[in-house]
């Protein structure tokens, strides 16, 4: 799975790399704009790959406003353990909103940014048939209640958009996030914050690997 990511990541900065050059030596004049979609194929492979557990679906979209992109995106996120001492299940939704700064100078359609994004995930969960060992009076199982959470963080955010071809582009955002507030976890702590992760800790990082369409809507001389 990471040689695979870390295709991707290099893919996307030698094509970056080729077109900004492309631009620089004065080939490459017009930047398009208009409303860029895309998917999270890493989340996708994530899944085919592995065990099957996470299930998560996110997609990205934005659109430039002066000289700085909004970006807003969502996604959904499905848990599934099974475990020999407890089955843990869960669903929910997240959306993240922000900006985004392109740093790269005279590179056309391509982007190195920078940016923030503000994030909300919503999201219940349940453990059951929780085995509990009890050397006097046997052991027993037992279920939580189910749970609802809404957790709350900000995010540092930085990465890449390249023009494959035509209307088509690839990249990649890594992140730094911040957790700022949850509601009560209740008797039992969650297994994971749908788009923010570990549950446990304040801070954690993320990386997503994009395939995004342009709809153009006008375009610019640099």
């Amino acid at each position: 799975m990471k040689f695979i990511y870390s295709c991707i990541w290099c893919l996307s900065l030698w094509l970056l790399c080729s077109q900004a050059g492309y631009a620089q030596n004065g080939a490459d004049t017009i930047r398009t704009q208009g409303i860029r979609i895309g998917v999270d194929i890493g989340k996708i492979a994530y899944y085919f790959l592995t065990n099957n557990t996470n299930k998560t679906l996110e997609f990205s979209a934005d659109m430039s406003y002066k000289k700085l992109l909004l970006v807003g995106e969502a996604g959904y996120n499905l848990l599934d353990i099974t475990k020999e001492t407890y089955t843990y299940n869960s669903n929910g939704l997240f959306a993240r909103v922000g900006v985004e700064h392109n740093i790269l100078k005279g590179g056309g359609d391509n982007y190195i940014f920078v940016g923030a994004r503000y994030g909300i995930g919503q999201f219940s969960y349940q453990a059951s048939d929780i085995e509990l060992v009890d050397d006097f009076w046997g052991n027993q199982q037992a279920n939580s209640a189910k749970q609802a959470v809404t957790a709350h963080w900000g995010e540092a955010v930085g990465g890449v958009k390249v023009n494959v071809f035509g209307n088509v582009f690839l990249g990649f955002t890594a992140r730094f996030k911040l957790r700022i507030a949850e509601s009560d976890y209740g008797e039992v702590d969650p297994l994971l914050i749908p788009g923010f992760g570990n549950p446990i800790r304040r801070n954690a990082m993320g990386f997503n690997y994009y395939v995004y369409y342009l709809i153009p809507l006008k375009r610019n001389k640099l």
